[in-house]
């Protein structure tokens, strides 16, 4: 067979984004005044903004706080991670007593201490291929069942917090 090369060129390493359109977005744009901490693409191709003054719709126009949607409330305090689920349901990570809620359309879902998660900040969800939601903490990693929490033991006792969740090619965590 006859192979032909053809002479490739790779970005310059000073462009940046100079090929794409870049918009910020500021208070005076509706943009709580608050540090983002996560960022989650809904089924609807919204965003979710973890903040921290709470969870934030953006549709590309407007930001909306969660309770103005009139899907119910949401535990006050900052959302510390978003994941949108396999289903669409969306799954809140929060700071406080009751650290995770699942919005499940249209209905939240709070969970804390009765089923069987700390009061500690939420720090990553992650969802694995078997459906099995997964949370990291600053007190550890956790496993829903579909009913119950439970604390999985990491390897090192003495280094509990978990900042992230992923799993690699053969769906390992």
């Amino acid at each position: 067979g006859l192979c032909l090369a053809a002479p490739a060129r790779a970005e310059s390493p000073g462009a940046g984004l100079d090929p794409y359109f870049v918009t910020t977005w500021t208070e005076t744009d509706g943009l709580p005044a608050a540090s983002i901490r996560a960022i989650e693409q809904g089924a609807d191709g919204d965003l979710w903004l973890g903040t921290d003054t709470g969870l934030v719709r953006f549709d590309g126009q407007r930001f909306v706080p969660f309770e103005q949607l009139r899907h119910g409330r949401l535990p006050p305090g900052a959302v510390g991670a978003v994941m949108r689920a396999h289903d669409g349901d969306l799954w809140v990570g929060l700071i406080g007593p009751n650290p995770v809620a699942r919005v499940h359309k249209g209905t939240i879902t709070v969970f804390g201490e009765q089923e069987g998660l700390p009061d500690a900040q939420v720090t990553s969800i992650f969802q694995d291929a078997d459906d099995t939601v997964w949370v990291g903490t600053l007190a550890g990693l956790y496993r829903y069942d579909g009913r119950r929490w439970t604390r999985v033991p990491l390897p090192d006792p003495d280094r509990d917090s978990v900042t992230a969740i992923n799993a690699d090619t053969q769906g390992r965590l």
